[in-house]
Parts: C-alpha cells; sequence; structure tokens
C-alpha cells in the first residue's frame, strides 16, 4: 500500500467567466474545495465523489467573489 498524498490544484482558470481548477489527488477518498475571501475563515464550496482524479470543480459563485482563495482537503 502506498502512503497517501495531499491533494493539490493541477490549475487554475477563467472559462467563460467561471473559475475552474483542475485538482489531483489519489483516488478513491472524497475531497472538499474550500473558500476564504480573508484566509483565516473557511466555507466550504464543493466537494467530488473522490473516485476519479484530476477532477475539475467549477466555482458558480465566482462572478460574485472576484476576490477568492481556495483549498482543498480531504472530506473529513
Amino acid at each position: 500500500m502506498s502512503a497517501a498524498f495531499p491533494p493539490y490544484f493541477l490549475s487554475w482558470g477563467f472559462t467563460n467567466g467561471v473559475f475552474q481548477m483542475e485538482v489531483i489527488g489519489q483516488p478513491g477518498p472524497e475531497y472538499v474545495i474550500l473558500g476564504s475571501s480573508n484566509l483565516v475563515q473557511w466555507t466550504p464550496i464543493g466537494t467530488n465523489a473522490g473516485t476519479f482524479t484530476p477532477f475539475i470543480f467549477f466555482d458558480p459563485g465566482s462572478d460574485s467573489n472576484r476576490t477568492r482563495f481556495y483549498r482543498v482537503q480531504f472530506q473529513p
């Protein structure tokens, strides 16, 4: 069995005005995408099924949150 490695963003950018990012991690666990405007308070904004990696996440709120930080972690 190989050691788990933390998920990370492989690529990111805007497509048709919507921010999207490609996330890579180990297949199997679920991941949660968190967003923050101040790097202190983090809010879950999306999850994946965890079966395929990499996966693309689209932030539908990116048009109203032009200054947002993102992080990804294993789903608790």
